[in-house]
């Protein structure tokens, strides 16, 4: 499977559990928002590699990353992988005021 096919696939199995709905729905969950988190959690590989959270493999526990970086954006900081959460989370934060303002427009 081509690697769009397979995060496809993620962001499908993330909506499926914290998305409208869900097994954990969170809400105002789109399958934007994970598409976007997905992207940067992808794009920040070595920071996971360097604490020892290995690289993006799309199971369960880039799920409950995802999860967290969602809390994360919402203001909640009390989560299972915070140490991790908040290197990727801090070390863009240019990026995810730009993704919160692109949230903001698709509501």
């Amino acid at each position: 499977m081509t690697q769009i096919k397979e995060n496809k696939k993620f962001i499908d199995y993330v909506f499926d559990f914290y998305g409208k709905g869900g097994i954990y729905p969170i809400e105002g969950v789109s399958k934007v928002e994970i598409t976007k988190m997905t992207h940067l959690l992808i794009e920040k590989e070595k920071i996971r590699e360097r604490h020892g959270h290995g690289t993006f493999d799309g199971d369960t526990f880039d799920r409950e990353i995802i999860r967290d970086m969602m809390y994360y954006n919402r203001g909640n900081y009390n989560s299972a992988y915070i140490g991790i959460v908040r290197l990727v989370m801090e070390s863009r934060k240019d990026k995810l005021n730009r993704i919160n303002s692109k949230l903001q427009s698709h509501q």
